[in-house]
């Protein structure tokens, strides 16, 4: 495989989700990725229809991950191109059905925890990180009355778009790289990186990330309304941020739907708010 069709074949990975199906999920966008290669090893149409049908079947992982798969199946699919006898292809037939199944449960396990579990999480809190840094602090404290530059409320989210737009592009073009020189190997390109590693180290600089940003936020609060409400301010708004967590709490430790938690969070804030008309008391919610 030549830069040249690499790149193809790299292009085409942003569009797996393309055609995404409840019978078999993937396999449209997992089809027309190799479609490059399947051309350029099968010149005859029969044996290129044949290909691609083959491959047509039930396919589901990680977006981000298909690189790995695709490039193992281009390495097999040019052994099978290759066969000295119908045996040895029937063999390499089944070999490369058997891989593309079991690489891409694989790499979605990894991919998800990774990428959906780690890195957008981490970039969420990154965001909040460079405002509170930034001196914005209107996303926590809703009464909170400052000129924002625009270029501090677009830093933030830009931020975490870059550090997921380069982890997301790197892994897509190795992947296929590296998924391609491993072929039928024992792994398969599973060892290109200590995924167990990298994903515990993700953990590890969220929980940091986490704790720094809570810290932040209860020094800050507790300071922003002791000083306009005063002690009295301070504790109710605190019982009522308790009130609110120990409600969802509640709520998880039943097993109850997360949809039934908002509402009843819901239904707590407008009471509060109406309880808090009458009463007179000046609450920021």
């Amino acid at each position: 495989m030549n830069r040249k069709l690499k790149i193809k074949i790299f292009l085409r990975l942003f569009f797996i989700q393309s055609g995404w199906n409840f019978e078999r999920f993937q396999n449209i966008g997992f089809c027309f990725a190799l479609i490059p290669h399947f051309k350029k090893i099968w010149p005859d149409s029969l044996q290129f229809k044949n290909t691609l049908l083959r491959h047509f079947g039930i396919f589901n992982t990680h977006p981000y991950m298909a690189g790995f798969i695709i490039g193992n199946i281009c390495r097999i699919e040019e052994k099978i191109s290759s066969a000295k006898n119908s045996e040895e292809e029937k063999k390499l037939i089944k070999s490369a059905l058997n891989i593309k199944s079991a690489l891409a449960s694989s790499f979605a396990s990894i991919g998800d925890r990774m990428f959906w579990g780690r890195i957008t999480p981490i970039n969420t809190g990154l965001c909040l990180a460079v405002w509170t840094l930034s001196g914005f602090f209107g996303w926590f404290l809703s009464d909170a009355k400052q000129n924002v530059s625009v270029y501090i409320l677009f830093a933030g989210p830009v931020l975490g778009i870059v550090i997921a737009a380069y982890a997301s592009l790197h892994i897509r073009w190795k992947g296929l790289q590296y998924g391609y020189l491993s072929g039928d190997s024992a792994l398969c390109g599973l060892d290109l990186l200590p995924w167990p590693k990298i994903i515990s180290k993700l953990s590890l600089i969220g929980l940091v990330l986490s704790i720094f940003i809570f810290i932040f936020v209860l020094i800050s609060a507790s300071g922003y309304y002791h000083r306009n409400f005063g002690i009295e301010g301070l504790i109710l708004k605190a019982v009522l941020a308790a009130a609110a967590i120990g409600i969802f709490l509640i709520f998880r430790k039943l097993k109850k739907s997360i949809f039934l938690v908002l509402a009843t969070l819901l239904v707590f804030s407008f009471v509060i708010v109406i309880v808090s008309r009458i009463e007179g008391i000046a609450l920021i919610l």
